[in-house]
Formats: structure tokens, C-alpha cells, sequence
């Protein structure tokens, strides 16, 4: 850290006493202000920073001024963090702190994909206790009466359906609000975990310019009023790998109806469609390796109202790099 920033570190960044408020602040701000910070930067904000000094904080500075600190110790610190919670706030900072602090022994060639493990059980956790949220979302009551999970920012109904074979459309309710979609496991032989709030900004990154207009033309996008976390992608995560990730889009018809002519035409035309990313992502997959076609990798099916699901098949790799586009803790 060069001497202008270590001046800034330590007028921002000191040791603070009865922080036990101000971790619940922090908490409130981790799917929003603060999405962009890793669990241990969260940690290093909460017991070393101030909820007023968000606006000067950026990633890099945080990170920098937590390994550099003389004074954090993450395993003290995450203690004072757990307790400050209550209920799945403090069930989820237990998870996460044991992960981060198991990875410290680990070789460091193996700390990415232990990581990766534990993703999709992070996500599933966060989902129960409904904090994969925007701030601007408000609650939805469920339609049998019982009462949502309560989120650090808002509320949301998980509406979990087995029975179903396609995500279920939303319901129309006398709140404002978003309600998270209903899946089925794509693959009967795996059990996969779902991630359902994909954050707007980051979804360029993965998709071509042909899906990526289909997701904007979609009713279900045009619906979400600008939110700042879409349910048009969905991530399912495998236990383990080499199993397979399945990532859901929801589009527009025409924008599916290309999809399902380039995968039935050539690889260079579902290149094009699908862009580098997924279509690397499909034939690094174990279901091409296997033997599959790109008509068994990538399926598109009815979703309602004038949209339909493009559903892909992506290697565990490259389903990986696609959950960065969740705002997740990494």
C-alpha cells in the first residue's frame, strides 16, 4: 500500500469498541451498498470501519487495509461479528466464516474450487433466509397465509415447487414486489441449487448481444421496473465437480426461436447466438463430452405470456465464472 493510501487506511480503519450496532448496520448493507465486498472485507468494515464512511470505501482499499492491518484478526473479529447477529443472519456469517477460515490451509492451487463448492449451499442458506434481496423490493405474503423469512433489507415469499416441470409464472399480488420463480431440478440424476437474482449490470458479461436483447424485450424483464436484481437468470449449481451448471434465461420468443434454429444449423451459428462465452461453456460441458448434441446442451421451452426459457448446459468451470454475475460472497 503506497503512503497516501495507508494515511487514508488508517484514518478510515481503526479498532473500535461496543461495535455491535454497527455490525448490524453493516449486515443491512451487504446486498446493496456493500454487494461488492468479500465475506472478510465485511468482517474487516463492521468491526474496523463506520457505516458513514461507506461512501469512501472502495474494494480495493478495503481489502489492502484489512491484510495490512497490524490490529484484525478475521477469526476474533468474525467471533464479534456472529454474535452481533441474530437468527439466519448469524447462521449464514457462521457458515461463511468457517469456509474462509478452512481455505486458510488449504494449498493455494485449491482455494478457488473449495470455494466453489460450498457456492451453491451459500446460496441455498440465503435463499431460507431471504437474504439475496434488493434494497428497492418490498414483501410479498405468501399465499398460504405464513408469514416470509425476514430479510436484512426485505422480504421474500421462496416459493419451493417439486411438482413442477418449468419455472411457474408469477402470481399477481396487492403488493409491490418481486417472488422468486419455482424449479425443478433440470437434471433428475443430480441435485442442483438454484440462484435466482442475478444483478442487472453483470449479465452483459456472460451473454451475446442476440440473448441479451431477448432478456431486455421479455415481459418478466419489463415487469421488474428497472431493479437493480433480475429473475430472468437463473444458475443452477451441482454438488461437485465435473457435474454440469445449468443456467436458465428467460427471453423473448423471437430471441428463442434463433436459438433453437442455430443449435439445429451448425456449431458457427449457435456460436453466434449464444456468443463465446456459453457456447464454450456447452462443448466444455460433460454432456457433449459424453456424446450429447448441442440440441441435448441447450433447450429452450414455453415459459408463459409471450416468453419462453432458454435453458444451456455449461462445464463446471465455466459455470463458475457464470456465478460471479450473482452478488454473492466470493
Amino acid at each position: 500500500m503506497d503512503p497516501i493510501n495507508n494515511d487514508v487506511s488508517s484514518i478510515l480503519f481503526y479498532q473500535r469498541h461496543n461495535v455491535q450496532r454497527t455490525i448490524r448496520k453493516i449486515s443491512k448493507k451487504r446486498y446493496s451498498e456493500l454487494k461488492d465486498y468479500s465475506f472478510p472485507d465485511i468482517v474487516f468494515i463492521a468491526t474496523f470501519g463506520a457505516p458513514s464512511d461507506i461512501p469512501k470505501y472502495t474494494p480495493a482499499l478495503v481489502q489492502a487495509s484489512r491484510i495490512n492491518s497490524r490490529d484484525f484478526d478475521f477469526f476474533n473479529c468474525w467471533q464479534s461479528y456472529c454474535k452481533a447477529l441474530l437468527g439466519h443472519e448469524r447462521a449464514l456469517a457462521i457458515y461463511e466464516g468457517a469456509i474462509f477460515l478452512t481455505a486458510e490451509i488449504l494449498p493455494k492451487e485449491e482455494i478457488e474450487g473449495w470455494h466453489g463448492q460450498h457456492q451453491g449451499s451459500l446460496s441455498r442458506i440465503k435463499q431460507i433466509s431471504g437474504t439475496i434481496c434488493s434494497p428497492q423490493l418490498t414483501s410479498i405474503p405468501r399465499q398460504d397465509g405464513v408469514s416470509p423469512a425476514a430479510s436484512s433489507l426485505a422480504q421474500y415469499s421462496s416459493l419451493e415447487n417439486s411438482e413442477t416441470g418449468r419455472p411457474a409464472k408469477r402470481r399477481r399480488t396487492e403488493e409491490t414486489g418481486m417472488q422468486f420463480r419455482s424449479f425443478e431440478s433440470p437434471d433428475n440424476q443430480v441435485q442442483v441449487y438454484p440462484m435466482k437474482l442475478a444483478a442487472r449490470d453483470k449479465v452483459p458479461t456472460i451473454l451475446s448481444d442476440n440473448l441479451l436483447e431477448g432478456l431486455q424485450t421479455s415481459k418478466v424483464w419489463s415487469k421488474e421496473h428497472n431493479q437493480s436484481l433480475t429473475e430472468t437468470v437463473c444458475l443452477f449449481w451441482p454438488p461437485d465437480p465435473p457435474c454440469d451448471f445449468f443456467i436458465d434465461l428467460i427471453v423473448s420468443e423471437p430471441a428463442a426461436k434463433a436459438v433453437s434454429e442455430a443449435t439445429s444449423q451448425s456449431n458457427r451459428a449457435t456460436r453466434e447466438v449464444l456468443g463465446d462465452f456459453l457456447y464454450e461453456g456447452v462443448m466444455e460441458s460433460e454432456c457433449i463430452k459424453s456424446g450429447g448434441e448441442l440440441t441435448d446442451a441447450v433447450t429452450t421451452f414455453d415459459y408463459g405470456d409471450g416468453d419462453r426459457v432458454v435453458r444451456v448446459t455449461l462445464s463446471h468451470a465455466r459455470g463458475w465464472v457464470a456465478s460471479r454475475v450473482y452478488p454473492t460472497t466470493e
